[in-house]
């Protein structure tokens, strides 16, 4: 089994390399990485005047991918120097029961490029774990692997480093510093950011990268107000948070989400009453509930943690889910209908 790289940049270096196999397993839920890769490759090994013969694309959830698989992968380009096979869903390509070597059907000619993709890895030790399907380890074994995760708080100001030579544009220190604190956690919504700036589409509009930030962190705003048991500056944000566009329904997951951290923060605090810096409440959080917290946030959780008993926690949960219906039908009001929703839950004593 090959170790696997984890940078979209030595992704892209791999293939520029002269001798570099003919053969690639995508893994993990960075989808944009992985859709600049499949276009990277599509553009250097095939002619754009014959690019809908010679890149094929098959979905290995689909009737008869094995036989489309074995067809495509051992014919010829037809105007351009390789031929481009994209398996989408290889987790759940199914071989043919005849198929008596695994290696002899992956052995394919050289003018066959084969990019396999597949949204499963969910840490950089997946393709040693139980979870992984056998037949991901055995592409893994021939296979240029690489695996686009997250990025860890600890990554992220190299994740935006290496966004800044993919996407070759200039981040100002504020616009770094904006991007670090305050960006979306996952891979993917990072790059929407730097598609932004890319496309200069902000350009003359009087909009920065950070009214864009703003846009998401309102919603944050509203959940923190009302963790701290504030109701005046969660209305607020609340009316910050319309004015920006949210839907109600993300107004809703957002604050489902604040009261589970809560929940498994007060847990933390009841096993570990001397705490510990914010990476070990992190840590735990991501271990035992699959929940993730910034470090430098762990101090805010935990002082309104200490607000909530765990009844009045429970007693929020369900008030979201009972008024979710109402909320969601809009009524003559939103901003009205959620004031009422956030007040009955600021206000629970039990």
């Amino acid at each position: 089994m090959k170790t696997p790289h984890f940078k979209l940049g030595q992704a892209l270096s791999k293939i520029n390399e002269e001798k570099t196999g003919n053969s690639f397993l995508l893994l993990g839920p960075d989808f944009v990485s992985k859709r600049i890769f499949v276009k990277f490759i599509e553009e250097k090994l095939t002619d754009p005047a014959g690019r809908s013969f010679d890149r094929i694309a098959i979905w290995g959830d689909e009737k008869d991918a094995c036989d489309k698989f074995i067809e495509n992968a051992w014919s010829l380009p037809v105007f351009s120097k390789s031929k481009v096979l994209i398996v989408y869903n290889t987790d759940q390509l199914k071989l043919k029961k005849d198929i008596a070597d695994i290696n002899e059907l992956f052995d394919f000619p050289e003018t066959t490029c084969v990019v396999f993709i597949t949204n499963s890895g969910d840490s950089k030790k997946f393709l040693s774990s139980r979870k992984c399907p056998s037949l991901l380890k055995e592409i893994s074994r021939f296979a240029e692997t690489f695996m686009f995760l997250d990025p860890y708080p600890n990554e992220r100001r190299s994740f935006i480093s290496e966004l800044e030579k993919i996407y070759a544009v200039k981040l100002t220190p504020r616009q770094n510093a904006m991007i670090e604190s305050n960006g979306p956690e996952s891979a993917a919504g990072l790059h929407q950011v730097f598609e932004i700036i890319e496309s200069g589409i902000l350009s003359g509009t009087g909009i920065d990268i950070e009214d864009v930030l703003v846009k998401k962190d309102t919603l944050e705003s509203v959940s923190y107000a009302v963790g701290r048991r504030k109701l005046g500056e969660a209305l607020v944000n609340l009316e910050k948070t319309l004015k920006w566009g949210h839907r109600s329904n993300d107004l809703i997951n957002v604050l489902s989400k604040h009261f589970s951290v809560l929940k498994a923060v007060r847990i933390y605090s009841e096993k570990n009453p001397f705490l510990s810096n914010g990476f070990a409440l992190q840590n735990y959080l991501l271990n035992e509930f699959g929940l993730y917290i910034s470090p430098e946030n762990a101090p805010e959780y935990i002082k309104q943690a200490k607000l909530w008993k765990d009844e009045e926690i429970g007693k929020a949960r369900e008030i979201l889910f009972c008024k979710t219906i109402d909320v969601r039908s809009g009524g003559s009001d939103l901003f009205l209908s959620l004031s009422v929703l956030i007040g009955d839950i600021i206000n629970i004593n039990i």
